[in-house]
């Protein structure tokens, strides 16, 4: 599939999984062609690559390619999620988008130079109950222009690989490297 977030027609979410049960979704290619540089926010397209958004006991994911997209993957609520065996790169906001801090297990994945790796930042909700586990993960956060909320100025940046507040969920993390190049 390919992800393809300017111009018309616009498919700004090729995979797209609703309901049922339990749901695997296993093995397939996304490419992205959300531009690489420009400012973030003239960027700005509200689309992810796999977009999972079900209320199911149990999500895996498994054996993904995902590249260039503005989210790689994004998670509405469900629970026990796993995401596994599974190569995200170069994505102008997160890799993985779990803003509604869904319990996930993150295993053997590489996320190589995303703006941010993993987002759990969802304003005005208190997830310090919930746990994220992160197994054999390496991330590197990718360097991109961004315009700083508190000014106009743009800078050359790059985020931490995860981006979570003081409500976030906690984090369980078994041989996981992060990574940062200096700008």
């Amino acid at each position: 599939w390919i992800v393809e977030n300017q111009g018309s027609p616009q498919n700004t979410y090729p995979v797209f999984m609703t309901g049922g049960a339990r749901i695997t979704i296993y093995g397939g290619t996304l490419l992205g062609d959300v531009p690489q540089t420009g400012e973030w926010g003239g960027l700005y397209n509200n689309s992810a690559g796999l977009f999972v958004r079900t209320q199911t006991d149990e999500v895996e994911i498994a054996g993904w390619d995902i590249t260039e997209c503005w989210d790689g993957i994004r998670l509405r609520p469900g629970t026990n999620v796993v995401i596994k065996d599974t190569y995200i790169a170069r994505c102008r906001d997160e890799a993985v988008e779990n803003d509604s801090a869904v319990p996930l297990l993150i295993k053997n994945c590489l996320f190589e130079d995303n703006f941010v790796s993993i987002s759990t930042a969802e304003a005005n909700s208190n997830n310090t109950d919930k746990t994220m586990v992160l197994e054999q993960v390496l991330m590197s956060s990718g360097i991109y222009s961004y315009r700083r909320p508190s000014n106009s100025q743009v800078d050359i940046t790059h985020q931490t690989p995860l981006k979570t507040d003081v409500n976030g969920p906690q984090f369980n993390m078994t041989d996981v490297v992060m990574a940062s190049r200096d700008v």
